[in-house]
């Protein structure tokens, strides 16, 4: 073993990726009922989730993204005079 020896490496360009956050979009059907629909990869998986405070989130539904995009309707919405929303990234 020869320490005076030092093999290197030299890149011309490295792409780093890694997947995309979500998009959500927000609509009310005639029913009432919200719908939330979350875009991103294919083969990602999204927790949904709501809060009426920004302390405690809740959760909603966890999905697979198979086809580009995930609808989640959230008909307790109803009940409740305000709720947020997100979709969260699960490794």
């Amino acid at each position: 073993h020869n320490n005076a020896v030092l093999n290197t490496s030299t890149f011309t360009h490295m792409e780093l990726t890694s997947p995309s956050a979500p998009a959500m979009s927000i609509d009310q059907r005639q029913d009432g009922v919200w719908e939330l629909t979350v875009t991103g990869p294919v083969g990602a998986k999204y927790k949904s989730e709501y809060t009426t405070n920004f302390s405690v989130w809740v959760p909603i539904a966890t999905n697979v993204n198979s086809s580009g995009s995930i609808t989640i309707t959230d008909p307790a919405a109803q009940s409740s005079p305000r709720r947020f929303y997100r979709a969260v990234l699960v490794p």
